[in-house]
């Protein structure tokens, strides 16, 4: 498993919450919500080219995590 969030970069206006499916092409959907205000969005994941051997994208310093505002971690939390 991997946490969808590490693979976009950490500027990206979207915190992905809930990924809902995939196809054979690899692309993925799910429901978003934007950082800067908790509104809720659908999302498409797409590959890129730049695989790492295990098929994922690697983004630099994906691994950096984000500070959700307390308005989106309250709507989280319900």
């Amino acid at each position: 498993m991997t946490d969808l969030n590490d693979l976009v970069p950490a500027d990206a206006p979207l915190y992905l919450i809930s990924p809902f499916g995939i196809n054979s092409d690899g692309e993925i959907t799910g429901l978003a919500i934007v950082k800067s205000t908790g509104e809720a969005h659908a999302f498409l994941a797409v590959p890129v080219s730049g695989k790492s051997d295990n098929g994922i994208a690697h983004v630099p310093n994906a691994s950096r995590r984000m500070s959700l505002p307390p308005a989106v971690r309250r709507l989280l939390r319900h």
